[in-house]
């Protein structure tokens, strides 16, 4: 039987913790998801982030605002702004 896609990436998240890598690299771990399936994959990486540290790409503001513990904008290649999530997320660029 075959994982669906929101096991996979559930299963990746593991893996790299288990792996004891110092860094877990996710690029858009939550795109292709229904909502539900990404809270689950969310609530994966908010736990193993007790154990690891992670390096997440994502498009989508709710799941960076809910994980993200420091945010960086990027545009055109480049870092356009870059801060902790809460004063990213109210506003307070430095």
């Amino acid at each position: 039987a075959e994982l669906s896609r929101s096991w996979q990436r559930r299963l990746a998240v593991v893996r790299g913790v288990l792996a004891g890598e110092p860094l877990v690299m996710l690029d858009e771990p939550t795109a292709g998801l229904s909502e539900d399936e990404a809270d689950e994959v969310l609530a994966v990486i908010e736990r193993a982030s007790k154990s690891a540290a992670f390096l997440v790409v994502t498009h989508h503001q709710r799941h960076a605002r809910r994980i993200g513990n420091d945010v960086l904008l990027l545009g055109g290649g480049r870092i356009v702004a870059a801060a902790d999530a809460p004063a990213f997320f109210e506003g307070r660029l430095p």
